[in-house]
């Protein structure tokens, strides 16, 4: 082709973002609301205690290909690695995770992954953002429990973030944390 050719499109690819005006790839409107609370999260933490909180979108594996063995290892590909950083120089590091369906095969996959998922990112604990369960709540609550998990995991320690916070997974269940191996 030379410069003054027509242009042909051969394919393309279309994914949905965050917002018109915010180009953060996402995967459903779920996401969205996710994003949206964590946003909100990243604002109060650099007003109110002057911390510097980034969320990554990874896109692509951020474990391994294979195993040791040389075993093919699944995609580790979490919705969102949240950090925050500290004026002291404190770091702390959280995987999040859109919990979108209540289907036994979807949570049983990510009960598998969640663990490593954490391991791969660094991060001290992996927090659901749980649409689904329980499902007698309405979805206020389930939001106000993912705040709290935030704000436990990776708030200041004035706001009940522990010195040294437990490796947790929110529980599919009922909300509760549990620990994984690090």
């Amino acid at each position: 082709p030379t410069p003054v050719d027509p242009v042909e499109i051969h394919s393309a690819y279309v994914h949905p973002c965050a917002s018109m005006h915010q180009v953060m790839l996402v995967d459903s409107d779920l996401e969205r609301e996710t994003l949206s609370i964590l946003q909100a999260f990243q604002w109060r933490m650099a007003r109110r205690h002057q911390a510097v909180v980034t969320i990554e979108k990874p896109m692509d594996s951020i474990g391994p290909a294979a195993a040791e063995d040389g075993t093919p290892l699944p995609p580790l590909i979490p919705d969102f690695v949240v950090t925050a950083r500290y004026r002291d120089g404190q770091e702390r590091r959280v995987v999040v995770e859109t919990m979108g369906y209540a289907d036994e095969g979807y949570r049983g996959r990510k009960r598998v992954l969640h663990p490593q998922m954490g391991r791969a990112a660094g991060a001290m604990a992996v927090l659901e953002h749980d649409f689904h369960l329980p499902g007698h709540w309405p979805q206020e609550w389930r939001d106000n429990r993912f705040k709290r998990l935030l704000w436990q995991n990776l708030g200041p320690e004035e706001h009940g973030a522990a010195a040294e916070p437990a490796n947790t997974i929110g529980d599919a269940e009922c909300g509760a944390a549990r620990t994984f191996p690090t």
